[in-house]
């Protein structure tokens, strides 16, 4: 998709992407006055856009938002803008918002210790406690746990904060086995899954060709922050890759219906865990063949290898 498809969610991915410059300007230790003109521009037309085809909703909102916090940023250091106060205005009644409200956009202000506490935790018997789980408990999943784990995974990072991702949750049994016929990675526990995520990919959040990777590594960030979310939730997952060929593709598209727009990153089945299991051992790489430390600038400087 490019930037002259400006289909809703086509759309809603430009105002999140200029909206997010923005941010990013108004979080730097010293903002310069008057930064981002061009990413104040588009965000004004692709809200205008929206709001004209589709009505105002909380992507718009968050367009204003910010342009709200870019505005009072300036205001209070002296550098007031009537001209974008009154395109402010003009925005803030479709939302039917007072010009001195700011709720979604912006910046938000953390302390050093606030982050400390919230991280405090043994990271590591968490991530070694994590395993590929084979062997699931008959019992069905509640959709409630389902959902906090996607709650949680939202919060990872994406290009511009566009958020490509979907997640297809899928219970029926029939329709499982039949999305699981056109998987190779599920055979001798197949049989044990009774529920299966589908990570997607919007490619209509992306806007040019530079981007074209851009689905992929935005969904696997996704596909990690689910699988730790699920299993902070003491859930088993299992990932099942989607490295199919067209024809295969094509066969569960078909299937589920997906839209030409949407591209599949990954399976995981996801049960409760049974009391006593089995895992692969799955021996890692030692650290040193994964990391790679370059030599001193000065060395590099001074010709030395």
């Amino acid at each position: 998709m490019g930037l002259h498809d400006e289909t809703q969610s086509n759309l809603q991915a430009l105002i999140i992407m200029e909206a997010h410059k923005i941010e990013k300007g108004l979080a730097l230790p010293k903002p310069r006055s008057g930064f981002g003109q061009n990413a104040i521009s588009n965000l004004v037309t692709y809200i205008k856009k929206y709001s004209t085809r589709f009505g105002p909703d909380k992507n718009t909102q968050i367009g204003l938002d910010t342009l709200l916090a870019y505005y009072h940023f300036h205001e209070n250091h002296g550098h007031g803008n009537d001209h974008l106060r009154t395109v402010i205005e003009g925005l803030a009644l479709l939302h039917k918002q007072n010009i001195c409200e700011s709720e979604l956009g912006g910046t938000i202000s953390m302390d050093k210790a606030e982050i400390h506490s919230h991280s405090a935790l043994n990271i590591e018997a968490f991530l070694n406690s994590r395993h590929s789980i084979r062997q699931f408990d008959p019992k069905p999943v509640e959709l409630t746990l389902i959902k906090r784990a996607i709650s949680l995974a939202i919060t990872s990072p994406s290009v511009c904060n566009r958020q490509p991702w979907k997640v297809r949750v899928l219970q029926n049994s029939e329709l499982i086995k039949k999305v699981l016929d056109l998987q190779n990675g599920n055979r001798g526990f197949h049989d044990q899954i009774n529920l299966l995520l589908l990570v997607i990919g919007d490619l209509e959040c992306f806007v040019s060709i530079s981007e074209r990777n851009q689905v992929w590594i935005d969904g696997g960030i996704f596909s990690m922050s689910l699988l730790l979310a699920l299993h902070s939730l003491c859930l088993g997952t299992c990932c099942l890759n989607w490295s199919v060929i067209e024809e295969t593709d094509s066969k569960l598209r078909e299937l589920l219906r997906l839209p030409d727009s949407e591209v599949i990153i990954m399976l995981v089945a996801v049960g409760h865990i049974p009391e006593r299991i089995c895992v692969t051992k799955s021996t890692r790489k030692p650290i040193n063949e994964v990391m790679i430390i370059d030599p001193p600038i000065e060395n590099i400087d001074n010709g030395i290898k």
